[in-house]
């Protein structure tokens, strides 16, 4: 498969489903999204014009089709959900997003950083080299969250007002955490009693990605760990998501929040705090390198993507088993410079800058970076047992235009005066590690872990998950007891027969065609009065093409017949 372009996932096109099935599945995508319900909460989502029973059916379809899945509560109340997997799709699927045009000036309030990948690259650095000791309550210690900190574009105040939490990090400022969470969910570091260090395996399959993959990997693991604690959250990220959005033009956040409102995915009263959450959120992408904020007048918010549309599509598109086709024959190069700097363009593959983190210091990280060789850079990856040569054979090999012939002779001064003596081999077997990038090709499942350093709002899966789906028939108890002509003859009962095929048809949740007033109607029955006896429920009004409540009474239906839908 192509990573390079969009890819749709295998699900039902949704054509193939009935009008009240798109319906209903539009409804409870937009009252949940993700989040888990349960079967009152689904009978509340009336769609005027369909019976109960069409509703029940309908969402039988559903389950059947994959849209939406079932979990189960210890005690046996069965939950509902959309999968996760599947709400950026449904979400194009049944909307239509209109660009509107920004025309006037924008003010840039927050530029897009050079981007998580880098952060992570450069932690991962970090730990490889010196690892993370963990304190004997198993925390990171103060010290080494300032040295993480150090190495990292994020900061503490691009996270403002994103509402997150902690687990058992407390000392663990939110930025930091965020990093050392992403790490754990991809699997490339690991907690050990004393230490949390690198992963090789996972080491290897992630710099064998480039830098568009890993991003749309990482799109993905944020939005739906950190950008989904609510349903109103979940429909946000995803209408920012949709590829009319993705030009990266400017978009207002204001109108987008209106139609959010219209199209009932944001209880309006919820309206002030949502703006408030969407604003934190979209600071939180800026500083994730991915869009640009500005304003407009009237401290009205917008923003851009500044990363490819197929960056953030490939993100909900494609599976993440699919992520591990090796690079082959890295391209990329950097710089050598004269005074001992290292000039790193952002297209060198993070395979080669792996390598060269081994042997060099960080002077800055930006999208083009500029490492520096140091005495103590050379004779710190000498005493790791990295040999001068080595270092010597990488970099003339991969520096663009070659290496000056003072620094080559420099470096190697620097190896004469390093004590071979205190040669050690790391803990994290770094030397190990860096030949295996070349030669491994790891051809394992990408599954990345939850419930780190940050805590998961989003309530789906928690329980068992249960797929016995109950068969149509099931919502007709007795349906083989009852006279079949009440179902097939469309003709006039006795008084007290009528009164009986009303009651059958709302205990079954289904449509009565009536007679009334010389036309053929089809009654929905909602409920009953007695003493004396009235049914009240809709009947479709063709003069104002909608459905209105009535109430009838015996005397008013001549003929009749149960309505009951086709489910075989």
């Amino acid at each position: 498969m192509n990573l390079d372009e969009p890819y749709v996932k295998n699900v039902t096109d949704i054509s193939s489903l009935s009008t009240c099935e798109q319906e209903i599945l539009r409804r409870v995508y937009a009252s949940f999204a993700g989040q888990s319900f349960n079967d009152a909460n689904f009978m509340k989502l009336r769609v005027k014009g369909y019976s109960g029973a069409e509703h029940l059916l309908s969402f039988l379809v559903l389950r059947k089709r994959g849209y939406i899945r079932t979990q189960q509560h210890s005690w046996g109340e069965q939950l509902y959900y959309i999968p996760m997997d599947l709400l950026p799709l449904l979400h194009q699927i049944l909307y239509t997003h209109e660009l509107l045009e920004v025309k006037e000036e924008v003010l840039v309030m927050k530029e897009a950083k050079p981007g998580l990948v880098l952060d992570l690259f450069h932690v991962l650095v970090f730990i490889a080299l010196d690892q993370i000791a963990l304190t004997t309550k198993g925390t990171v210690h103060k010290k080494s969250i300032q040295k993480i900190a150090e190495r990292m574009n994020l900061k503490a105040e691009d996270l403002n007002e994103l509402t997150l939490l902690l687990t058992n990090a407390e000392n663990v400022p939110l930025h930091v955490a965020i990093i050392l969470d992403l790490l754990h969910c991809l699997k490339l570091i690991a907690r050990e009693p004393k230490y949390i260090v690198v992963q090789e395996k996972a080491l290897c399959m992630w710099l064998n990605l480039n830098a568009e993959q890993m991003t749309s990997v990482l799109v993905k693991i944020v939005t739906e760990r950190y950008g989904t604690y609510h349903s109103e959250m979940q429909h946000l990220c995803c209408s920012i998501c949709q590829p009319a959005l993705l030009s990266g033009n400017w978009v207002e956040i204001e109108p987008l929040l209106d139609w959010m409102t219209q199209q009932q995915m944001l209880d309006s009263s919820h309206r002030v705090e949502m703006s408030i959450q969407a604003k934190a959120w979209l600071c939180a992408l800026a500083g994730f390198g991915w869009m640009d904020v500005g304003m407009l007048s009237g401290n009205r918010i917008c923003f851009r993507w500044s990363i490819s549309s197929n960056e953030v599509l490939n993100a909900f598109n494609y599976d993440m088993a699919s992520l591990n086709t090796p690079l082959e024959n890295p391209t990329g190069r950097f710089y050598v410079q004269p005074d001992f700097d290292i000039i790193v363009l952002p297209d060198i593959p993070y395979l080669l800058r792996w390598k060269l983190m081994m042997f060099t210091d960080i002077r800055k990280s930006d999208r083009m970076s500029i490492y520096r060789l140091s005495k103590d850079s050379i004779t710190q990856a000498v005493k790791r047992g990295m040999g001068i040569d080595e270092v010597m054979r990488f970099m003339t090999e991969y520096a663009e235009t070659g290496v000056p012939e003072h620094i080559s002779l420099t470096l190697r001064q620097w190896d004469k005066e390093t004590n071979h003596a205190e040669i050690f081999l790391s803990s994290s077997r770094v030397e190990e590690m860096m030949d295996s990038l070349s030669e491994q090709h790891v051809n394992e499942t990408w599954v990345y872990e939850k419930h780190r350093f940050i805590k998961e709002y989003c309530s789906v899966h928690p329980f068992r998950v249960e797929d016995n789906i109950p068969i149509p028939e099931s919502f007709f108890q007795g349906i083989e007891q009852i006279p079949k002509m009440w179902i097939k003859e469309f003709r006039s009962y006795h008084f007290s027969t009528g009164i009986q095929m009303m009651e059958q048809a709302l205990l079954w949740k289904t449509k009565v065609k009536l007679s009334l007033d010389g036309s053929e109607v089809d009654f929905i029955p909602l409920q009953v009065s007695h003493n004396p006896y009235e049914i009240s429920g809709e009947v479709y009004n063709p003069a104002v093409m909608q459905y209105e409540r009535i109430q009838l009474s015996p005397s008013d239906w001549k003929e009749l017949r149960l309505i009951v839908p086709n489910f075989t």
